[in-house]
């Protein structure tokens, strides 16, 4: 019954998740600069939609006369 000492190939599939952890640091930069780029980019489309917006003029009624 050596089956399992047999086989080292078993162990050497899985993932050690006690090794340390790195980052891949240049997607995360390009990751940040995308996200960092969309907000940007609807900052600047939220301001011109409010200053393009249709505007209201208002004028007063003729009707409407204080007592």
């Amino acid at each position: 019954s050596s089956i399992g000492r047999d086989m080292p190939a078993l162990t050497m599939d899985e993932k050690d998740y006690d090794a340390a952890f790195h980052y891949d640091y240049e997607s995360l930069r390009i990751g940040g600069l995308i996200f960092a780029v969309v907000l940007f980019v609807m900052g600047i489309v939220l301001i011109v939609s409010k200053s393009v917006g249709p505007t209201t003029v208002t004028v007063p009624c003729e009707s409407i006369r204080p007592p």
